[in-house]
């Protein structure tokens, strides 16, 4: 598999995308597969792979994320509009299926409340549906925070997307997000 990367600048960040063996199947929906917070997309290079014999794969990098540029400001929302602009402008000429692991999941059935035209579904692995009861984000979050400034990149997303900026966890649940989802979306998850 050959691996393209490139930098999109979009209007709130810059994207690094990498699109595998680009337009081998252009008949064929692109699928678009986005990583959990605090990973970027070579954790999902195999997964592309499964997908390459039958379908074009490209992977990014959220914003804040691997080599993708930092997002101001750090919410939700804003979240789900670069994703948003990424379908619209660069992948304005393919249906898109959107597969994402945890954050990446949750994203993209936040876009499919309100789809652009071309998001053809979203397959969810395991979506973060439920900040405070993952106890694997509770653990992982004193590592990812230490050191970094207050005001940094890791801070404001754990306060304002996790919920988990300060002494307790806030519980972010994030299930009206499914229930308004006006493509098809496939949810698979062990815990809830």
């Amino acid at each position: 598999m050959t691996h393209a990367g490139a930098l999109l600048a979009s209007p709130g960040t810059v994207f690094f995308v990498v699109n595998l063996d680009s337009a081998r199947f252009p008949q064929r929906p692109l699928v678009l597969l986005l990583h959990g917070a605090f990973e970027k997309h070579k954790k999902l290079l195999p997964w592309a792979g499964l997908w390459a014999e039958s379908y074009d794969a490209a992977l990014a990098d959220l914003p804040g994320h691997g080599q993708s540029g930092s997002l101001a400001p750090v919410t939700f929302a804003a979240y789900v509009e670069e994703l948003r602009w990424l379908l619209t402008n660069p992948l304005a000429q393919r249906g898109v299926i959107i597969v994402g692991d945890s954050f990446g999941g949750l994203l993209g059935i936040a876009l499919g409340n309100a789809p652009p035209a071309n998001l053809r579904g979203v397959i969810a692995l395991d979506p973060l549906l439920s900040t405070a009861q993952q106890w694997s984000l509770l653990d992982l979050m004193p590592r990812v925070l230490e050191g970094q400034p207050a005001d940094g990149f890791r801070r404001l997303f754990a306060a304002n997307i996790m919920g988990m900026g300060g002494e307790t966890p806030e519980d972010r649940r994030h299930h009206p997000v499914v229930e308004g989802a006006r493509v098809p979306v496939l949810v698979l998850a062990g815990a809830e």
